[in-house]
């Protein structure tokens, strides 16, 4: 899954934090701020969300590091009664100016018709949730746990929003010399060194959740309507 960048922390975030559980033991914990009385500054409405995936060990007891998500949510409704122009919105984070500039109109919050005509959706955009990020560490790999994460994210975070939207970009070509400690305890030097391979599985792997390429672009989208 894409990142702009792997967090520099590996510690475990509050247990106070608001927290989702799927089924199968797997736990969401984020924490999540907003500041009330910058209604004016575009940034107000782009949300940043960042989170780390648990799981209980063996013994039921201890919580362990399964990995880490990163997501916004673009509040394309709010800003634009509040007059603020979707580009202005976008353009305040480098990760999300990208999506504005591939999916949608220059001047207006509208899908374009190339994702609109992907996704059979002709009226004015409603919100829009990206998933920017998604790391499982190696151990937990292959057991299906980050289509689960996935999923449990579209439906706790993306209430109100018309499209999500990701960018499948192997990790181990975004980060590569990087020396973070998160980077190294992910191992993404034992991944595949084919970047045309590596990003073709990662397309046939969100489009089991109902993704599709945005032709000419890095993205892939999904309705919500």
């Amino acid at each position: 899954m894409t990142s702009t960048g792997a967090s520099g922390s590996d510690r475990l975030l509050p247990k106070q934090q608001l927290e989702a559980t799927d089924d199968n033991g797997v736990h969401l914990v984020w924490s999540d701020a907003c500041t009330v009385d910058n209604a004016g500054d575009p940034s107000h409405y782009l949300y940043e969300t960042m989170g780390e995936i648990r799981q209980f060990d063996d013994g039921g007891e201890n919580e362990v590091l399964v990995g880490k998500f990163g997501l916004f949510y673009v509040d394309i409704r709010r800003a634009s009664s509040a007059g603020v122009a979707l580009f202005d919105v976008c353009d305040t984070d480098s990760t999300t100016i990208g999506y504005f500039e591939s999916l949608y109109f220059p001047a207006e919050p509208h899908l374009n018709r190339r994702a609109s005509s992907l996704l059979q959706y002709d009226t004015p955009a409603g919100n829009l949730l990206i998933i920017d990020r998604l790391e499982v560490m190696p151990k937990f790999r292959g057991r299906g746990i980050g289509l689960r994460v996935m999923a449990e994210m579209i439906g706790r975070f993306g209430a109100g929003a018309s499209v999500v939207a990701i960018k499948p970009f192997p990790l181990q070509f975004e980060t590569a010399g990087s020396v973070d400690g998160w980077c190294a305890s992910l191992e993404l030097n034992r991944l595949p060194r084919s970047i045309r391979s590596a990003t073709a599985k990662l397309r046939d792997h969100y489009a089991s959740l109902g993704f599709v390429r945005v032709p000419r672009t890095p993205y892939m989208i999904k309705s919500l309507d």
